[in-house]
């Protein structure tokens, strides 16, 4: 898509409409945990609204939603809370469950499962973030981060902007808005002396139904010593709810991502945008999406579209299908082969749950090596079942994914679906270290999790997993039992007991939190997690057992700062040690400032091992590191 064009659209854009603006901050529409759907400029139309993004693996997030249920009980119609969840595909089909048990009746919880709405609002991917927006969509306060009596503060804005109002004067009629955030990290090897020095400038403009949108990655060098500065990302969009065209670079999903599922996550370095158009609709019961485009890392064109119809309140169906073909591709029988891929899918809301089930299908051509191409088949298969009542939730998935990989390095990495893994994100470091490593070629599995939250600030969770190939053998299983009360003597406690086999070692981890109210705006967090790994080894012979610890100790003085000594140890002997691992212990200290704008800035020094960072079931290998490190990210 080139730039002539992207001018083109954006004229004819301005030329068609010079709508009143209604509220200065975009408009956005997001399904609910229980089926239904809720746009930012509906919720405002009732009046103030606080829109706070969280995930199920973000410990501070579950820690800050139940003082957001309880604003939103108190205030009832004066305030409008919006919890919007971010999770992937991965952990998604857990957030009804979770919700019931909990029993958050009173906020409104989304499902951002595509992060569209994360990227409109520029969160910068660090949660909780929370903007509270007053009656004329005016954003009056954001924060980033959760310290024990950030809550007070969120309070005394609330309090402020419902006394103080607003004057009728204050509505806009026109003009537009601009939002910048930019997000920068550094870091310095003491071991090495490399540097890393990587900055994402992202701005868009908003004008009544238009946007207009741009990033600029300056790389000083980046991870793989890279060094450029260049636009990134650009786009043009235009459109309301009805209908919405956008030109340039885009991001969606279709379903669970089974199919298509392109994304961003700066953390582990996966940018799966496609560059083209994307043009999505709705009308009455049925909504849809079309694409075409080309990913960054190769040379082809992908065409895909996707429809929703709502049979009955509670009952849809989607289909959705894509297709692609490279240039190197041959021609047979006088026609280009093109590889393709369909699903279909259910959701049926249950008078005390959900279900969800997806089947998909695709037939892509390889070379056989001798001047021939061969047609080769695969498929995938996902449900879940959620069911709650009372104090309990339950989940239910299941997956049957065979030769699925949808153009494998998309961005040179990753692929362009993204599908559910089943298995869990854990709040706690040593849980994490070993994950499973999604394969959408070969796996068969399920999950299950049970959330139960009692009387008297006792609440429990016990989560099992299990994957094998299609030839039956076991790659991975896991259980998991945790247990959590809001007070004993005056402290926060979570317990956690993990039994998990993963990348042919067996691993058993106990693990802790307690947290400190020592003030009404400042508290301790103690962590501790102790992890017994035994390594079978090969037909060679084995490698043995050894453990590892890992202990972080966390001050914090709401609303501004945290600073946090952590220390790993382990007792591994010489060949249990990764290539590039020295012998413990790995000592750090970290600094993290929230400014009175919401802006967050963080210092870290110190030492770490070696370990995988996951977001998604996508997973990114870290090497061991000594030295400094510094991130943030600031909005204008």
């Amino acid at each position: 898509m080139t730039i002539r064009i992207l001018t083109v659209l954006a004229l004819l854009a301005l030329a068609v409409t010079a709508a009143a603006v209604d509220y200065p901050v975009s408009d956005w529409t997001l399904p609910t945990s229980d089926g239904d759907e809720i746009s930012l400029h509906e919720a405002l139309d009732d009046g103030p609204v606080l829109v706070s993004f969280w995930a199920l693996w973000c410990g501070p997030c579950l820690k800050e939603l139940p003082h957001l249920e309880g604003f939103a009980a108190e205030y009832g119609d004066r305030l409008t809370v919006l919890a919007v969840n971010v999770d992937s595909p991965r952990s998604v089909h857990k957030v009804p469950s979770f919700v019931s048990a909990k029993g958050y009746e009173n906020i409104h919880v989304l499902l951002d499962t595509a992060g569209d709405v994360q990227r409109k609002m520029q969160t910068g991917g660090t949660m909780p973030f929370l903007a509270l927006f007053d009656r004329h969509g005016r954003e009056v306060y954001r924060h980033t981060g959760y310290r024990e009596g950030d809550e007070i503060g969120l309070r005394e804005e609330i309090e402020a902007m419902l006394a103080a109002g607003a004057p009728a004067a204050a509505v806009s009629g026109g003009g537009g808005t601009m939002r910048v955030s930019d997000q920068f990290e550094y870091s310095y090897s003491t071991e090495s002396d490399k540097e890393i020095a990587e900055n994402w400038l992202d701005a868009v403009y908003s004008e009544g139904q238009l946007q207009l949108g741009v990033m600029i990655n300056s790389q000083q060098p980046a991870e793989e010593g890279t060094r450029r500065n260049e636009v990134r990302h650009r786009f043009v969009e235009y459109g309301d709810d009805q209908l919405r065209v956008r030109a340039g670079h885009f991001y969606g999903m279709f379903g669970r991502g089974l199919l298509f599922a392109a994304y961003e996550d700066r953390i582990i370095r996966t940018d799966t945008v496609l560059d083209g158009l994307w043009v999505q609709g709705r009308r009455g019961r049925w909504r849809g999406a079309a694409f075409t485009g080309a990913p960054s890392a190769l040379d082809l064109d992908v065409r895909g579209t996707d429809h929703a119809l709502a049979i009955t309140e509670d009952l849809s169906f989607g289909v959705s299908a894509l297709t692609w073909q490279a240039p190197t591709t041959p021609i047979r029988d006088g026609s280009l082969l093109r590889d393709w891929a369909a699903s279909a899918r259910l959701e049926q809301s249950l008078p005390h749950g959900d279900l969800y089930a997806e089947y998909a299908t695709r037939t892509h051509y390889v070379s056989d090596g001798a001047g021939d191409w061969l047609d080769r088949d695969g498929h995938a298969f996902y449900a879940g079942l959620n069911v709650h009542g009372g104090d309990f939730g339950l989940s239910l998935e299941a997956k049957d994914y065979e030769d699925f990989t949808i153009l494998d390095a998309a961005d040179s990495h990753r692929p362009l679906n993204n599908v559910p893994t089943l298995t869990r994100e854990h709040l706690f470091t040593l849980l994490n270290r070993h994950p499973y490593l999604q394969d959408a070629d070969d796996a068969v599995g399920y999950q299950a999790e049970l959330a139960w939250s009692g009387r008297r600030g006792w609440s429990a969770l016990a989560n099992t997993s299990s994957t094998e190939t299609q030839d039956g053998e076991q790659i991975y299983e896991e259980w998991y039992l945790q247990v959590e009360q809001d007070e004993i003597m005056g402290v926060h406690v979570r317990l956690g007991y993990d039994a998990k086999e993963s990348d042919g070692l067996e691993l058993g981890t106990v693990v802790g939190e307690f947290t400190w109210l020592a003030s009404p705006t400042s508290s301790w967090v103690l962590k501790a997690e102790q992890q017994h790994v035994t390594d079978p080894g090969n037909e060679f012979g084995s490698l043995g057992k050894y453990d590892q610890q890992f202990v972080s100790l966390e001050f914090s003085t709401a609303p501004h700062w945290s600073f946090t000594a952590m220390c790993e140890f382990n007792n591994k002997f010489e060949a249990q040690r990764d290539f590039l691992e020295k012998e413990g212990p790995f000592p750090a200290a970290q600094v993290s400032y929230v400014t009175e704008a919401g802006d967050l800035i963080s210092l870290w020094a110190g030492q770490r091992l070696g370990g995988y960072l996951c977001a998604g079931g996508v997973c990114k290998w870290e090497p061991p590191f000594q030295g400094v490190e510094v991130f943030g990210t600031i909005r204008y």
